[in-house]
């Protein structure tokens, strides 16, 4: 049964255009009433037309309608007759007039399509725009009207479309043929899911919901290869022509946030100090999630290796992890037969021996302990109490120390009593003594308490941060970004990119502005750490988390460890105090010799080297410098310092310019001080001059060999070019890793080589005799 609605019926719709009763017709069906559009091109029927009306499809023809109706009364005025609305001709006109109205809208699309299909056929191979342009173009020859121009008058009022939902709300209508829901896919929330969904046993593309889940999250993309809303919009309406579905935007935005609570991610957000927006994930837990995975937990080290120098090959062998680590921050405890023992904590061996455990690591593949043997005088007892000493400060290779298993472990302090029955914990106070040291160390170690009865799992990281310089893109040169490795994987595992896990990054702020949030978070880890469910152990255990070192280039070094970029600076190393009171003595022989740590005889002497503590020092001293004497004292001290804080030397330059920036500088001063300077400068465990290794890349391959090979071979003549290449030619590469020398293009490219080419240069060099020019440089290198 089919019958006409009448305007006066309103299905108790609110509509100011009092339009939404005549606009459709209602049909019975084996469901129950229905609605079927009677101006909109290609309708589908629904159960609910106020939702149709809504959109912007319907919107645009009543629009339209309305449009015609008045440039057709114009029409009449000007011929000067006068329209009876109540009549019955002027009625039957009017209905004439919109079914007019939609067949030119659909005349106009079909006819729209064709010639966009001969265009596209008849346009030469050769100067076809790209997909997005071509579309963007089309859009904006029809941004306001679904019909030929030439039926507009000038005098029609034209509406606005956002055709990015209009696409959208067809697509969906395309694909839901019959069914009531046509609105917009972010007006309706995603019908609950199916429990197997989120049973990885029962889904095989869990965490997404399905194959089509999983495509659309990778055609959106991810940071830097994101798709807009638009162009996301216009491909997945092209696949819908090959009857390709893909879930629409709003969709695919709900399931990451939904992956992303169930992995526990969240965007942290803070104001750097200079009021730039920064963002970041928590180190904490990306480091949960890899102690959690199967595929990750089984190949991480938790204490350092002692390899006698013998096939080293990763971080956990590095004297860092093994020595040169604090006594907060390196491994704490070991497991044996269920008793957790800790350093710095009285151990009976089962031979009865006392020990104090000291450090822990792995040798040959069984997990040792470096102990100080406690004698009668480092035991002093009387019936009521005991005083126990150490020598102080024991590193690692002190030959006071003794290498033990842990597997000879007996008794840990919580389970020692004295002769006289008195617990060993309470007969000694809870402190044990560093010989000439007043401090005590507190036993139990503090991190017994803090772990509360679980493993402690040590976990450093290495940190790196780099820019997009060498980007040709000059839209991404001041990009720059945050990230960590787990320094217990092997390189041949956190060298895969999926094991290189972003932190933070910024084309606004700067490494030390982004790296503020970083610091604060990682310095918890360090001191307090954080739990972790741990894979490998099947259960929950406290981390430990410690910078092993940054790495970088050297003006990312430089900007973190508080030094000048080393181009044209006077003090132009980061390790040691090498330095120059002028450019022109840099020329010098003195400088050069000094630059290789060779006095003038050409003897070894070293030159002193940088101070951690005493650059921390320096760098608060010169704002007191800054603050309480001129500008130019600053700049000076800065010189003979080496000292280059960024953060500091922004707020002393602006705030004479910013007053607010002023007001922010004293309030930090007397509430935050550490706010004004480098963030690095207070990240626990780590120190600038040691723990920024050097960039192989800029220093050998690009400083040594390709500039100098381009400064050589570029210089020759023709005919010295000619001979480079005939010996090129006669070099036997048997015995090298070689596949083809290609003599003509290395000397006629030498400017543009590439590293693969470089190493073909290298190995060359040593052996071949170069021409008088070239020999002498080459060869010394």
């Amino acid at each position: 049964m089919v019958g006409r609605i009448p305007r006066a019926a309103q299905f108790n719709v609110e509509d100011t255009e009092g339009l939404i009763g005549s606009d459709f017709s209602l049909h019975e069906t084996p469901e129950g009433p229905k609605y079927l559009c009677t101006i909109c091109p290609h309708p589908r029927m629904t159960t609910n037309p106020a939702k149709h009306a809504r959109g912007p499809t319907h919107v645009l023809m009543v629009q339209h309608i309305e449009a015609r109706r008045i440039t057709t009364m114009n029409q009449l005025v000007e011929m000067n007759l006068q329209p009876q609305i109540g009549a019955q001709g002027d009625l039957q006109q009017h209905q004439n007039n919109e079914e007019q109205a939609r067949r030119d809208s659909e005349a106009a699309q079909m006819w729209a399509t064709i010639d966009g299909l001969i265009d596209l056929h008849a346009r030469p191979q050769g100067v076809r725009p790209l997909l997005e342009d071509e579309l963007d173009t089309q859009e904006d020859g029809h941004s306001n009207s679904c019909w030929p121009r030439s039926q507009q008058q000038e005098n029609e009022p034209t509406a606005t479309l956002d055709w990015d939902e209009l696409l959208e709300q067809e697509i969906n209508n395309v694909r839901l043929a019959g069914d009531p829901l046509e609105a917009d896919d972010d007006a309706e929330p995603d019908p609950p899911m199916d429990a197997s969904v989120n049973n990885p046993k029962e889904n095989i593309w869990y965490p997404f919901k399905d194959k089509e889940d999983l495509v659309g999250s990778l055609l959106v993309g991810h940071t830097h290869s994101m798709l807009s809303r638009s162009l996301y919009s216009k491909i997945r309406g092209i696949l819908e022509l090959y009857d390709i579905e893909l879930p629409a935007w709003a969709t695919v935005q709900r399931s990451r946030t939904r992956i992303q609570k169930t992995l526990g991610s969240k965007v942290r957000v803070n104001m750097s100090v200079f009021d730039t927006p920064t963002f970041s994930l928590s180190a904490a837990e990306i480091i949960s999630q890899d102690l959690a995975n199967p595929l990750v937990s089984k190949h991480l080290d938790f204490y350092p290796e002692q390899t006698d120098g013998v096939d080293v090959f990763k971080l956990s062998q590095s004297n860092k992890w093994l020595k040169h680590l604090s006594p907060t921050h390196q491994p704490q405890m070991c497991e044996v037969d269920g008793k957790h023992f800790y350093i710095f904590e009285p151990v009976r061996l089962f031979s009865g021996v006392m020990v104090i455990p000291i450090y822990f690591y792995i040798y040959q593949g069984c997990l040792f302990s470096k102990c100080f043997e406690l004698a009668e005088e480092n035991v002093f007892q009387t019936e009521s109490e005991c005083k126990i000493t150490i020598p102080p400060n024991l590193e690692f290779d002190n030959i006071e120390l003794i290498s033990t298993p842990v597997s000879n472990f007996n008794l840990n302090c919580l389970n020692i009593w004295t002769a006289s029955g008195t617990p060993l914990l309470e007969a000694c106070g809870g402190k044990i003594y560093e010989c000439g040291l007043e401090t005590p160390i507190e036993i139990p170690n503090p991190w017994r308490k803090t772990a509360d009865g679980k493993i402690i799992r040590n976990v450093p990281i290495t940190l790196y941060a780099d820019d997009t310089s060498g980007n040709l893109s000059k839209q991404f040169n001041k990009h720059i970004g945050c990230y960590f490795t787990l320094s217990g994987l092997p390189p041949k595992i956190s060298n895969q990119e999926y094991h290189c896990h972003y932190l933070s990054a910024s084309n606004l702020a700067g490494v030390l502005e982004i790296s503020e949030q970083i610091v604060n978070e990682l310095n918890g880890m360090a001191t307090d750490g954080f739990t972790a469910y741990d894979y490998s152990l099947s259960q929950e255990v406290l981390v430990n988390s410690v910078v092993l070192c940054f790495v970088g280039d050297s003006p990312m070094h430089a900007k973190i460890t508080n030094t000048p970029n080393p181009g044209q600076a006077l003090n132009p190393c980061r390790m040691c105090t090498l330095s120059s009171t002028t450019r022109e003595l840099k020329q010098t022989s003195e400088f050069v010799k000094k630059f290789l740590h060779l006095d003038a005889q050409g003897n070894e002497m070293p030159v002193a080297a940088r101070i951690w503590s005493t650059t921390y020092a320096h760098s608060y001293s010169l704002y007191n410098i800054a603050m309480t004497l001129s500008d130019t004292q600053f700049k000076i001290y800065s010189k003979v310092y080496g000292i280059k804080d960024q953060i500091n030397i922004r707020f002393i330059q602006d705030s004479k310019k910013i007053p607010a920036l002023m007001w922010k500088m004293r309030h930090f001063d007397l509430h935050d001080p550490t706010r004004l300077y480098n963030p690095y400068l207070k990240l626990s465990g780590f120190d600038g001059v040691h723990d920024t290794p050097v960039e192989v890349l800029h220093v050998i391959l690009l400083g040594v060999a390709k500039y100098v090979a381009r400064d050589a071979v570029g210089k020759l003549t023709g005919q010295q070019k000619s001979e480079v290449k005939a010996r090129l030619r006669s070099f036997n590469r048997n015995s090298l890793n070689i596949d083809s020398l290609k003599p003509d293009y290395l000397v006629q490219h030498i400017k543009s080589l590439v590293g693969r080419d470089i190493k073909i240069l290298l190995q060359a060099a040593v052996v071949l005799h170069w021409c008088d020019n070239a020999k002498s440089t080459l060869q010394r290198y």
